[in-house]
């Protein structure tokens, strides 16, 4: 199964890992409070997340990792974060391609978890500031 990159992803060239209020609530039909659940739910998840693509790299399960990364991606794609869309996506199709990792790939692997995780991480300490604009 090949997974195609992602596409209709923002472009934004000076930071990548940059969220745009706006641009997340726009996606989300203009609700505050729809924006506020969503994020919620988004930081009570992201540890889970990231532990579940860890735990599939570690057992060397591909089809586990492209589960685990495809959910990621559709997750951080609610907010538009692009790098992180990025390497859930990478992480993802280096799941699919075996159903057994080898050495090469759980390396690819770690690395890529690594930067989506930096990513998740810059997500949960940021979103929150969204609910609160709206609260002041």
């Amino acid at each position: 199964m090949t997974v195609p990159p992602p596409t209709h992803l923002p472009e934004r060239a000076a930071d990548p890992d940059a969220l745009d209020r706006d641009e997340v609530l726009g996606s989300l039909d203009g609700s505050e409070q729809l924006m506020a659940d969503v994020i919620a739910s988004f930081v009570a998840e992201a540890p889970a997340l990231l532990g579940a693509i860890r735990e599939a790299v570690a057992a060397r399960d591909g089809a586990r990792l492209a589960r685990a990364a495809r959910t990621l991606r559709s997750r951080v794609g609610d907010f538009r974060a692009v790098k992180a869309m990025r390497d859930a996506a990478a992480l993802e199709r280096l799941g699919a391609r075996a159903p057994q990792l080898d050495d090469h790939d759980v390396s690819r692997a770690s690395l890529l978890v690594a930067t989506a995780a930096a990513s998740v991480t810059r997500m949960v300490e940021t979103l929150p500031a969204f609910v609160a604009d709206a609260a002041a």
